[in-house]
């Protein structure tokens, strides 16, 4: 889990974090991404597939939880609101 999440889930209210989950996707720097699919392996919600090379996020099933950010070896994602 990314360390952010870590953070949150110590320090926030619950109700928050559902919230910030609702509203936070993850987003692909496509010039940074080689297509690898490490974050396919590491996204629980099936939210990240790969697409001529590159990985590409289904934002209906992305729940904001940053896991495929730890997994990135190239800093190509980032989880920010929609």
């Amino acid at each position: 889990m990314h360390p952010e999440n870590q953070y949150a889930k110590k320090h926030l209210s619950r109700g928050w974090l559902i919230i910030c989950r609702m509203t936070s996707k993850a987003r692909i720097e496509a010039d940074r991404c080689t297509g690898c699919g490490d974050c396919v392996e590491a996204c629980l919600h099936d939210a990240i597939t790969i697409a001529n090379g590159v990985a590409c996020v289904l934002r209906e099933n992305c729940m904001g939880c940053a896991d495929c950010i730890e997994a990135c070896p190239n800093g190509a994602i980032t989880v920010g609101p929609f």
